[in-house]
């Protein structure tokens, strides 16, 4: 990440402080940083480099272009970790949403003897066993992107701040529709800790827009499903105003043009350069529909590698930074600000969404992305 990109996130979080925007929710004080400890980097070989053997555990990728770039962009660090000394070799195990599959695939990385092995898990639970055996196998274990919340784990999670997501998205639906709009609420994932911390964000901002939720459904993450839940309540007449989704709004306005039905007021958020494009067509010659574009970054992954190869030189993580337990006690959860937003009137830096134009034809159905540096991760995770 570069340091104009890095001030911009800084300046947001600052701003949405000095406007009372949640940046992250109330919590009480958070688990010791200093319990997700690291086994010692693998000592330098005749190149000078010291080896590691990643493993990257991941619930799904294909189909799913966040956790495609999410992959890429481990990769990118990987490579990129070669100029600072360490010679990362990368290995990818996919559990297709399948628990116990992925304690199947876990469990192998440990007998195989994997240096770090990196989670982006099905489950918020039920890994405790498997975490308690990398450890004493001397195995560098850290969850990425889906914060696991099992009590007592001890494991450092590296995430987006999912609550301000949709916090965020429904403060702008309130601020766009008033008081009383009436809104469809289309969430992620049951049972999946990203998906439950987005939505206590959604029902906060709800909450204080005084806004009515007229029809509640799920969407999987999956653009198919998305379109047709989103057919299925056009068909039956729901009345309303606006949409709050977690992500894939681009399928649900899909699902507008299918049925030539006229557009909601609002509608938010995704994070495709398909979406920009929509909103940029649709707005082109008047204002037709306002949106909240916000990027869940997928470098979250890639920021977690840096992060764990920190700590496997013996460095040690900062106390002040904003771990967040919440009601889930010894989780310990080191949040990222969210860098990319845009409105119809406003974005993270400035441009218009017209501006946007090219690079979103650039991205297609990609999202936007950055992560960490390890001299940036460096300098701002640890002591």
């Amino acid at each position: 990440m570069n340091k104009k990109l890095i001030m911009l996130v800084l300046a947001f979080v600052l701003v949405l402080a000095a406007c009372g925007g949640a940046a992250t929710p109330a919590a009480p004080a958070p688990a010791d940083p200093g319990a997700a400890t690291a086994p010692p980097a693998p000592e330098a070989g005749d190149d000078g480099l010291r080896p590691v053997r990643l493993a990257s555990h991941n619930a799904v990728v294909e189909g799913n272009s966040f956790r495609i770039r999410y992959e890429l962009d481990i990769q990118e660090a990987a490579a990129a970790a070669a100029d600072h000394g360490f010679a990362v070799s990368y290995a990818s195990f996919v559990a297709n949403w399948d628990a116990a599959l992925e304690v199947q695939q876990l469990q192998n990385s440990i007998n195989e003897g994997y240096d770090f092995i990196l989670v982006n898990p099905v489950s918020v639970t039920g890994l405790d066993p498997v975490i308690e055996r990398a450890r004493e196998a001397g195995i560098l274990y850290i969850n990425a992107n889906n914060i696991y919340i099992s009590p007592g784990a001890g494991v450092l999670n590296v995430g987006s701040n999912q609550f301000e997501q949709g916090y965020l998205t429904a403060r702008e639906a309130g601020r766009v529709l008033g008081p009383g709009a009436r809104v469809i609420m289309m969430a992620a994932r049951e049972g999946n800790a990203a998906s439950e911390l987005r939505q206590r964000g959604f029902e906060a901002g709800i909450e204080e827009e005084q806004l009515v939720v007229v029809h509640e459904s799920f969407h999987d993450w999956n653009y198919t499903q998305a379109t047709e839940r989103m057919l299925e309540i056009l068909n039956a007449g729901v009345e309303f105003d606006g949409i709050l989704v977690s992500q894939n709004a681009n399928a649900l306005i899909d699902a507008f043009e299918i049925t030539g039905t006229p557009l909601p007021r609002f509608i938010g958020y995704h994070d495709g350069g398909n979406f920009m494009l929509q909103m940029i067509e649709l707005n082109r010659e008047e204002r037709v529909i306002d949106f909240m574009m916000l990027s869940n970054s997928p470098g979250v992954g890639g920021t977690a590698l840096n992060i764990g190869l920190h700590q496997m030189l013996g460095r040690e993580l900062r106390a002040d930074l904003p771990y967040w337990s919440d009601t889930w006690d010894d989780v310990i959860a080191l949040l990222l600000p969210n860098s990319i937003w845009m409105t119809y009137d406003d974005s993270w830096d400035g441009r218009s969404i017209f501006d946007w134009e090219d690079e979103a034809r650039r991205l297609g159905s990609d999202v936007p992305t950055h992560w960490w540096t390890f001299e940036d991760a460096g300098a701002h995770f640890f002591y």
